[in-house]
């Protein structure tokens, strides 16, 4: 329902941007005697002018009525916009079957915007049964007269294998067809193919550009991923310079990911100005929208006072929220405090649980305290070898502590 109204909003938009210019004002009087002669042309038009109120008194109830008598002469524009005016219920009363039946007639009659209109009616049953066999029919039929819509949409069905042989390669071509022609989430599908490899050979450097376009445009989530790719110097020079500047850009739109990062920026200097306040401010903005790694930062510096004041009740706030969304560093933090009884009364069963789940999800925290769990033979029995094995997972991910109690474990 929202893809058919967003296309429904532009092209009722297209009709507001519809201008009787000063020479069709002069003749207004004549074309309305051309339309009332039964010219088909005259009378789509002078619908128009009703609709728009341009030069005229604007009349919904009058723009239905020459749209009518112009398309009962088969007038495709006619056709169109009575489709148009009954799924918004513009001077009729709202019908999505009769907006379907006019979409349809309009369609068949090689209007692009009819052919998109109906091909996303099937597409999400509006007005008619959902087929996507004949949504595909449709949008091909758009999309070879080059509507950009259409095309991403074609492509859509082609990535899904929705009415159509799934198709990756197809969907790419379709994409970049959509993407040359302004429709911007088609970019972030490009992308995303060319950054894992699907449908086209990996190609970071073909990646960043199609990212790098998509960012300029306003799209928060490629602003974030081109940071990436200027941090990890993917496809693009390493530059963290440009790694700020596309976080912070991302993150002042909200994006959480973003946040995120240019907080983890302030609280450790990288390529910005240290400044803790900041910091915090910016993550919590993530950590409130559900970003997990966001959620188990604010856990961990607030329990352990690290890039925060230190503020116990605050971090196990954050680290059971981290534990909610099944976050392994969550999971092995609040097993921490189980452990050591430091925030809450001590429990090494449930710390044992808590380390398990974590390190059997190749958590590095995790294994480090199912490790230490092992050494001392606290809430398991004590296991030299069991232990050293979990250490060394958590050292072959470069925790300093794992690697310590190794050497002294085996000297």
């Amino acid at each position: 329902m929202k893809q058919i109204m967003l296309i429904l909003f532009f092209v009722i938009s297209l009709l507001c941007n519809y201008n009787i210019t000063a020479q069709a004002q002069d003749n207004f009087e004549k074309m309305q005697v051309e339309a009332e002669k039964g010219n088909s042309a005259a009378q789509f038009t002078l619908g128009l002018a009703y609709a728009n109120g341009n030069g005229i008194t604007q009349n919904n109830k009058e723009a239905i009525k020459w749209w009518k008598l112009s398309a009962a002469q088969e007038n495709p524009g006619a056709e169109l916009y009575l489709g148009i005016a009954y799924a918004s219920g513009m001077g009729v009363i709202k019908d999505e079957g009769e907006a379907a039946k006019w979409y349809a007639k309009a369609a068949e009659k090689k209007s692009k915007i009819g052919q998109l209109m109906i091909a996303t009616a099937y597409s999400q049953g509006i007005g008619v049964e959902k087929n996507h066999e004949q949504a595909a029919f449709w949008y091909r039929k758009a999309a070879d007269q080059g509507v950009g819509e259409a095309q991403a949409r074609l492509g859509e069905l082609y990535a899904t294998g929705d009415g159509v042989e799934e198709n990756l390669q197809e969907a790419i071509r379709w994409w970049k067809l959509a993407a040359n022609n302004g429709v911007a989430r088609t970019q972030v599908y490009l992308a995303n193919s060319y950054a894992l490899g699907k449908g086209v050979g990996t190609d970071l450097i073909e990646s960043a550009k199609w990212q790098q376009l998509a960012a300029d445009g306003g799209d928060s989530r490629m602003q974030t991923q081109l940071g990436f790719s200027y941090y990890e110097g993917k496809g693009v020079p390493k530059n963290d310079e440009l790694a700020i500047k596309w976080w912070k850009k991302a993150a002042e739109q909200g994006e959480p990911l973003g946040q995120y990062m240019i907080g983890k920026a302030y609280s450790s200097g990288f390529g910005i100005e240290k400044n803790s306040t900041e910091a915090i401010e910016w993550i919590k903005k993530a950590a409130e929208q559900g970003e997990v790694n966001a959620i188990s930062w604010l856990g961990f510096s607030y329990y352990f006072g690290r890039g925060a004041e230190q503020d116990i009740e605050e971090g196990l706030k954050w680290i059971r929220k981290g534990v909610e969304k099944g976050d392994p560093t969550s999971q092995a933090l609040l097993g921490n405090a189980d452990y050591t009884g430091h925030g809450l009364i001590k429990d090494y069963s449930k710390a044992i649980t808590l380390y398990r789940l974590s390190a059997d999800q190749g958590n590095r925290f995790g294994e480090l305290f199912l490790g230490f769990a092992y050494y001392e033979g606290n809430g398991v029995e004590k296991d030299p070898v069991e232990s050293s094995k979990w250490l060394q997972k958590a050292a072959d991910q470069g925790l300093e502590d794992a690697k310590r109690l190794l050497q002294k474990i085996n000297p």
